[in-house]
């Protein structure tokens, strides 16, 4: 996926302000934020590692199902 420049500093601003609340609250639900940021932003390997620390480090979500989907879409 081609992100424009314009676009991507967009993200990549929002990746910044994510990591910087997750080192004040380092909550599971902030991994998800900064994956959907980088799969924005077109870090396909940054957003896959996200999504999975997100899977890892909130046991059993709701959502697993719909974020695998993502991860295996992301890894093709």
């Amino acid at each position: 996926k081609v992100v424009p420049d314009k676009t991507k500093s967009v993200y990549d601003g929002a990746i910044a302000a994510w990591e910087q609340a997750y080192a004040l609250v380092p909550t599971p639900e902030l991994h998800f934020n900064i994956a959907r940021a980088h799969e924005q932003a077109g870090h396909l390997d940054a957003a896959i590692a996200r999504y999975q620390r997100y899977l890892q480090d909130t046991g059993d979500p709701a959502d697993r199902p719909s974020v695998e989907a993502t991860i295996k879409r992301l890894q093709e």
